[in-house]
């Protein structure tokens, strides 16, 4: 099984990432792959969160490839694009992603690229609460 792991630096990604390790972190049939996307170059927070993200796969039984994936401009439309083409070209069976509460006017603003996936993603995605 393949998950694809679209992950922010922030809680909700930490909470995403405890997430796998204690649903899947037992079996070594699954494979995960943790993948950001930034418009910074470099990003230093992210290559910190890739190596933490690398190191939980050591101690469990799942593979874990970490990728960090440059966009031209980082948008919601741009990340959700990314995260529908990763998913499909890594032929993915799940989505994980975190979740964290957005407030009145940023929902006024459009959907989040959680809702959005939920609505365009052609695989199960599983949203995972802010801890």
């Amino acid at each position: 099984m393949h998950i694809l792991f679209p992950f922010r630096v922030a809680p909700s990604g930490e909470g995403a990432l405890r997430y796998l390790v204690e649903t899947y972190g037992d079996d070594p049939s699954v494979t995960v792959t943790a993948i950001h996307f930034t418009d910074r170059d470099p990003d230093p927070p992210a290559d910190v969160a890739t190596k933490e993200i690398e190191s939980k796969s050591d101690k469990h039984a799942f593979e874990v490839e970490t990728v960090v994936k440059r966009l031209s401009k980082e948008t919601k439309a741009s990340v959700r694009d990314g995260i529908i083409a990763e998913t499909n070209a890594r032929d993915s069976d799940l989505v994980v992603l975190g979740h964290e509460l957005s407030s009145f006017f940023d929902r006024a603003r459009g959907k989040r690229v959680e809702d959005r996936l939920l609505e365009e993603c052609r695989v199960p995605v599983t949203i995972v609460p802010k801890p």
